[in-house]
């Protein structure tokens, strides 16, 4: 989501997920068959939110739109919880269990630079957008994304994860 008025603009961008991964095993040996399995889940969620200002504005010819570069300033918020189960035993007989989980929460300051260039109806922002030629200037957008990021805390705790795909988006102008 974002706002603009003249030269400033404010935006939010929130993503999130979940994800799950399993795995049950039957491993025979001489004496006896032994059954092992361990459940892992992520869930995460990351915002931003950033102000913005427009460097400058410049018309180029043949074109609707303006070329034009800003700058923002913010901060991203990221959490993220981890849950790890297992299980194992002998088939048939009692299975012993266990799990652990943890959660990491922080926030880092969020700088960015953006331009947007006209290209024929359409415009370029980390993705492309092409403007309906309805009143209330709608549009439609899809891009690609990719947020990499590396992060130790106090004791052996770390996170190392890299986030991409594409991107799709609508809005208007009024």
């Amino acid at each position: 989501m974002s706002a603009r008025y003249d030269r400033w603009s404010v935006f939010a961008d929130a993503v999130g997920g979940y994800a799950e991964e399993g795995v049950n095993e039957r491993i025979p040996t001489q004496l006896c068959t032994l059954s092992v399995a361990a459940t892992g889940k992520l869930r995460f969620a990351m915002s931003d939110f950033a102000l913005g200002y427009q460097l400058g504005r410049w018309s180029l010819a043949g074109r609707w739109r303006p070329f034009s570069l800003g700058v923002y300033a913010g901060t991203r918020y990221m959490y993220f919880n981890v849950k790890l189960s297992a299980r194992a035993g002998v088939v048939g007989a009692v299975q012993q269990s266990a799990s652990a989980s943890n959660s990491w929460a922080w926030a880092d300051p969020l700088s960015a630079a953006s331009g947007r260039a006209p290209i024929s109806s359409g415009g370029l922002v980390g993705d492309v957008k092409y403007w309906l030629p309805w009143a209330i200037q709608p549009w439609l957008a899809v891009g690609y994304r990719a947020i990499s990021f590396n992060r130790d805390f106090a004791g052996s705790n770390n996170i190392d994860l890299q986030f991409r795909g594409p991107t799709s988006g609508a809005g208007f102008v009024f």
